[in-house]
């Protein structure tokens, strides 16, 4: 029986937390103004792809890793969730947000 010290998505949400959190970091430091094509925003636009990348591919390693308690897929929907949010339509989030609260209840 496994336990959430070696549930497998626990390292992989953390990987896939801080790639958003250098992705959203590296977004927010956009040049301002008309800038395309400058070497500034080139330079900036290279770091945001790769780092944008590298999310990706830690998002997708999350995703595909199989939680093995109710805390560690609890904990895959949350971070789902804040990241998708916004990207998903009302049937998926209120689905989520179902699963989310039997797991909640299922002690």
């Amino acid at each position: 029986m496994s336990n959430i010290f070696t549930d497998p998505i626990f390292p992989a949400i953390k990987n896939s937390k801080a790639r958003w959190a250098t992705y959203k970091s590296t977004c927010d430091r956009q040049p301002d103004g008309p800038c395309w094509g400058t070497p500034e925003y080139n330079t900036w636009h290279n770091e945001e792809s790769r780092v944008g990348g590298e999310w990706e591919v830690a998002f997708r390693d999350m995703l595909v890793t199989q939680p093995t308690t109710r805390e560690g897929a609890l904990a895959l929907i949350d971070c789902f969730l804040e990241t998708e949010r916004e990207m998903i339509g009302k049937d998926c989030l209120a689905l989520l947000k179902r699963l989310s609260g039997f797991l909640r209840q299922a002690a």
